[in-house]
């Protein structure tokens, strides 16, 4: 099964390369497409991106004016592979964890229902640029956080979903989280680790006031669109 997956980037170039290395290493599970939306990066990350393109046809490199992460995922949904019948997401800094799309996209293929699989991500401050996964000695804790990059998504079910709101400067991944599960399609829960997401100084996420207020304003409309809607 053909899979794309969508990469938005900005001034990542410590941390592409391993990103992209990660998902290109399981082409024996999947036919992999790696769809990075550069977001106008200012450091060499769209010239490291566009090196590994011309070496490797599984990756296409996007560029856009610094526009934001919403509408550098949105540029990722514009441009999916024509033959892809899954679609999923991974961050520039984190590293998709080896097997992952051996054993998610075997859920895929013996259930036609479900439309979705969540995984597990193990936090970490270090992913090894070898071994693509955490060193021995690395303090890690697995989790199951919100993660949008924990799920595989069918791309009929995508469709369904629509955009992302790029009205969010954050839980924008959160928000298209909630609005999947809004529609009440099938999807299922994995004890398997799909990502490494490395804790670093530079995650957006380390700004908690505005993150808090982007992840309560997504849940608010939430439910307001679940009481609209009559459900519960």
């Amino acid at each position: 099964m053909k899979i794309s997956v969508i990469m938005p980037v900005h001034n990542r170039e410590t941390y592409i390369e391993t990103a992209i290395r990660s998902l290109l290493q399981q082409r024996n599970d999947a036919d992999i497409d790696v769809v990075v939306v550069d977001d106008g990066s200012t450091d060499e990350t769209a010239d490291i991106v566009a090196k590994i393109a011309a070496e490797d046809g599984a990756v296409r490199l996007f560029r856009q004016e610094g526009s934001g992460v919403a509408r550098a995922r949105n540029t990722g949904l514009d441009n999916i592979h024509d033959d892809a019948e899954l679609v999923t997401f991974l961050d520039s800094d984190d590293a998709c964890a080896p097997g992952r799309f051996a054993s998610e996209l075997s859920v895929f293929r013996e259930n036609r229902q479900i439309a979705m699989t969540y995984g597990l991500m193990a936090l970490t401050q270090e992913i090894g640029g070898a071994s693509l996964i955490p060193p021995p000695d690395a303090a890690t804790c697995t989790v199951r956080g919100v993660s949008l990059t924990t799920a595989v998504f069918r791309r009929d079910a995508i469709a369904r979903i629509g955009r992302f709101d790029e009205g969010l400067r954050q839980s924008e991944d959160f928000d298209y989280l909630l609005r999947f599960f809004e529609l009440g399609l099938e999807y299922q829960l994995l004890d398997t680790i799909s990502i490494f997401y490395r804790r670093h100084a530079g995650n957006m996420t380390k700004d908690r006031a505005e993150a808090q207020m982007f992840f309560l304003q997504s849940l608010i409309r939430s439910v307001r669109r679940r009481r609209e809607a009559g459900m519960p």
